[in-house]
């Protein structure tokens, strides 16, 4: 399996490639978007800090990241976009490919077929926004020309692996740190924003904060208060008070992923600052090489995957956070 990495300046590039990135991916920010479209972000991240700032940043990137032999891809990955806006894209598509990026990331079904028809011989990647969830969408994309789909954040391993193996040929991307939303990203229509400032720490979740009026059951004779909580609220209360970006991580289930055939692991992390960024990749890199080099057994893994989590990060394994909870809950079960 091969590291996706998050770059934003061209000065990360040599660091996170030597810290074990296989794989580069970022944004570019455009002025002529802003300028038209000042809300809607080209790649779902509105900061700048999340973003090369210019088409000369990219080039010097993908410069560095091609010496080493390591490709670079671009996000362009709303999940839809008007036709009135696929000529300023188009715009942006040529000035990324003059720079010498590899692949697109891409959600828009439409923007897919359109880039195939009128870019042909790009590399597409799926973007999680397009929400896959079974084989037979996988195909689908396969068909249209998408050389690789990463998969949506809720599925889980054994969702995955029906995935990977109904639709052999295609390359998929897993997530495995960071920005593990408790909602389905292609059902989603708020942007990633990073605004400083407590009271929007958790920007992202605001449109989801809602109140769910329950009747009360005449029936109950325990006689639960009319404004009951329901599940869905107080797991997205629960995921407000942890945040998004602060810990989620999937390490645990480098070997079934590895079993089930899963080509990438991705980190997210565009606009994170460049320390979280290599300590990430060196995080996911030493357990990869130790899966390469020892034969423990799964359980064994996830112990010293565990260990090695809490000593680079300072933080214990919780259900709420983790990419793939069955495997906390199967531990649990078993003990």
């Amino acid at each position: 399996m091969k590291i996706i990495a998050p770059v934003d300046r061209p000065e990360e590039a040599q660091a996170l490639i030597d810290a074990g990135a296989d794989e580069l991916f970022c944004g570019l920010s455009s002025q002529t978007w802003l300028g038209r479209y000042t809300i809607a972000a080209v790649s779902r991240r509105s900061a700048r800090i999340a973003s090369m700032a210019s088409v000369e940043s990219l080039a010097q990137t993908v410069s560095i990241a091609h010496a080493a032999a390591v490709p670079v891809c671009l996000a362009l990955n709303e999940h839809y976009y008007t036709q009135v806006q696929h000529p300023l894209l188009f715009e942006y598509v040529d000035l990324a490919l003059s720079a010498g990026v590899d692949s697109l990331i891409v959600a828009d079904p439409a923007l897919v077929l359109a880039i195939r028809d009128a870019r042909p011989g790009i590399d597409l990647h799926l973007s999680t926004g397009t929400t896959v969830l079974n084989s037979s969408a996988a195909r689908f994309f396969q068909d249209l020309g998408v050389s690789r789909i990463t998969l949506e954040r809720q599925q889980t391993i054994a969702e995955i692996g029906a995935v990977v193996r109904g639709a052999p040929g295609v390359e998929s991307a897993v997530f495995i740190l960071n920005g593990r939303c408790p909602n389905v990203d292609g059902l989603c229509t708020y942007d990633h924003v990073q605004i400083p400032g407590e009271a929007y720490r958790n920007a992202c979740m605001l449109a989801c904060r809602v109140r769910c009026h329950v009747e009360p059951d005449p029936g109950d004779d325990a006689g639960r208060d009319e404004y009951a909580s329901v599940s869905p609220v107080v797991r997205q209360q629960i995921w407000e008070r942890v945040h998004m970006d602060d810990s989620p991580c999937g390490v645990c289930a480098i070997p079934e992923l590895s079993r089930l055939g899963v080509t990438h692991l991705k980190i997210v992390g565009r606009g994170n600052p460049t320390p979280r960024k290599l300590a990430d990749v060196r995080f996911v890199r030493s357990l990869l090489t130790l899966r390469a080099s020892a034969a423990d057994a799964d359980g064994c893994f996830r112990e010293r995957a565990r260990l090695l989590r809490s000593h680079v990060y300072r933080r214990p394994c919780r259900m709420v956070s983790c990419y793939f909870p069955e495997l906390i809950a199967r531990e649990r079960q078993a003990s």
